[in-house]
């Protein structure tokens, strides 16, 4: 790797971070934590917008040029795997909210069921 392919490497390194530690986090549940990694990737992608590594990008050799297409590559894949497992957790929450309405739903008719119809007391006195 060139010198002047470093600045952007160090970017899609930290990025890579980011993008473990929120994947950890969303496997423990932790959404404070996603938030937080999410928020710092936000800045690193802004980072990459702004035109500051620009100058770095047009001066890639082919060898620098193959790394961050790797690199690259490599934070598509960790975004897609963070991605789907946000999805199955998403879809775990749906569940469990649908048994748990179930369940209400049960509790509401057990409840109606023991309360005592009053017409009918009426009618034995």
């Amino acid at each position: 790797m060139s010198i002047s392919a470093t600045p952007l490497i160090s970017v899609y390194e930290e990025w890579r971070r980011e993008t473990l530690e929120e994947g950890a986090a969303i496997s423990v549940g932790d959404w404070d934590n996603v938030a937080a990694a999410q928020g710092r990737k936000i800045l690193l992608r802004k980072k990459l917008e702004s035109g500051s590594l620009s100058h770095v990008i047009g001066s890639l050799g082919v060898d620098d040029e193959k790394l961050v297409r790797a690199f690259v590559a490599e934070l598509i894949g960790l975004e897609r795997s963070n991605d789907a497992a946000l999805a199955a957790k998403r879809r775990e929450s749906v569940e469990e909210m649908a048994s748990m309405d179930a369940a209400a739903g049960n509790l509401r008719r057990v409840q109606r069921y023991g309360q005592p119809n009053e017409s009918a007391w009426v009618a034995y006195s």
